[in-house]
């Protein structure tokens, strides 16, 4: 049984180390990759985890930077108001 563990580590390390989820994916299928994941080898389902976490970081990266924009002009348009306040309370 620890055998197999270490040699899932090993694997997850490795297919970690791959930058390119093309191949990943076909290599989801070399090793029997199957939609339904009782049907599947234990290297496809940890091919296809990795893929879909790395396919859920690319999709969530546009929100953050929405997120991010938005606070910076929130912040900006806060500081204008203050500074525009000031100006009246001078005069």
């Amino acid at each position: 049984m620890p055998l197999q563990e270490e040699q899932r580590e090993e694997f997850r390390a490795t297919i970690k180390k791959e930058p390119d989820d093309e191949l990943l994916v076909d290599l989801r299928y070399a090793f029997g990759w199957d939609p339904d994941p009782r049907k599947s080898t234990w290297k496809a389902i940890e091919i296809n985890r990795l893929v879909t976490k790395r396919n859920a970081r690319k999709e969530a990266r546009p929100q953050w930077f929405a997120i991010i924009v938005s606070g910076l002009l929130a912040l900006a348009s806060l500081v204008v108001s203050i500074l525009a306040y000031l100006n009246e309370a001078a005069k």
